[in-house]
């Protein structure tokens, strides 16, 4: 069965297309499996006939039987002339068997292509995840590291800033990210180090309240995340840390007495959404990564809350004792 003969029956094509999907079925010769067979047979050739070219097209696929390891050898020679397909498939190994819904199969095996296509998306990011994971255990294992999770890569930048304005070691600690950020990404990003990878390596988890602190520390604890290792920032947001008027002056490059103005007329606006109005206003767009991280960096002083977490990290780093060695638990 071709599959995308819609495109070609009745018309006459002004340039030939590049190739045809095709599906069937046949029954392994050792042992009688079914095995549906599918392939693109690709355009080799054209020959000019009385009613107009003939199309050719041909494409060979290697199977091996599910069952018993049956070598099978599909080959097919399609053509297209005047509106008539023929197609000829030779098997070796097998034989041809019609199957009633195969185009239904066809559109099955599409539906499934499409998910399995999203799957290994899916499948490079844990991949690349998976790397950076070994690298922090190689590091490890020579040299004392903390981890930090945080929920994307603005509060990664951010936090970047703030570490090395207390003077923390950052050759010793690794901050992370996963995915397009949030909160379930950030457990995602948890998870990964499931087992033995951190139970000899501190850690915390830094994750914005969104308002609704209780709500957000259940979800963490139902994940099986100690408590002690991770913190729920008392503002929404990473960004609420980052209102210091002066400091958003001085890096947006704008006159502070048009600034507080501007923030007074915010009423009710907090965290993200007064900077990205700041941004807006200002420079034609929210505030990026960068600029975050310059604003982190140009602040007068950094958050108590935020020297506190920082505190805590050097204080790790500089004692002889490690963490407790976690035999059971993800933290």
């Amino acid at each position: 069965m071709v599959l995308n003969e819609k495109e070609s029956v009745g018309h006459v094509f002004s340039k030939e297309p590049e190739y045809f999907e095709w599906i069937s079925a046949c029954r392994c010769n050792k042992c009688g499996q079914i095995i549906i067979i599918f392939g693109d047979a690709q355009f080799d050739h054209a020959k000019e006939r009385e009613m107009g070219p003939e199309y050719w097209y041909f494409d060979t696929q290697y199977y091996n039987c599910p069952n018993c390891g049956q070598s099978i050898i599909a080959d097919l020679i399609l053509t297209q002339y005047a509106y008539i397909w023929d197609c000829e498939l030779d098997l070796s190994g097998a034989e041809k068997i019609h199957l009633e819904g195969l185009r239904e199969l066809a559109e099955i095996k599409a539906h499934y292509e499409s998910i399995l296509s999203e799957k290994r998306t899916l499948e490079q990011r844990i991949l690349i995840l998976q790397n950076r994971i070994q690298q922090i255990k190689d590091r490890a294992e020579s040299i004392k590291i903390y981890v930090l999770i945080v929920e994307g890569k603005d509060d990664q930048v951010i936090w970047e800033q703030f570490l090395k304005r207390e003077g923390a070691p950052m050759d010793s600690i690794e901050i992370i990210t996963y995915g397009k950020g949030g909160i379930d990404e950030a457990i995602k990003a948890a998870t990964m180090f499931r087992g033995r990878v951190l139970r000899k390596i501190p850690h915390k988890l830094i994750i914005d309240s969104d308002n609704n602190i209780k709500e957000v520390e259940s979800k963490l604890k139902k994940h099986g995340i100690r408590r002690d290792n991770f913190h729920i920032l008392k503002e929404k947001e990473i960004e609420a840390y980052l209102l210091d008027e002066e400091a958003i002056a001085r890096v947006l490059s704008i006159d502070i007495t048009e600034l507080k103005e501007f923030i007074k007329k915010l009423k009710g606006a907090r965290g993200k959404e007064k900077l990205d109005a700041i941004g807006n206003r200002f420079i034609g767009h929210p505030p990026n990564s960068q600029t975050k991280g310059l604003i982190a960096r140009a602040i007068k002083e950094v958050p108590e809350e935020i020297r506190s977490i920082i505190s805590e990290i050097i204080k790790v780093l500089s004692s002889e004792i490690m963490e407790e060695d976690y035999e059971n638990d993800l933290f």
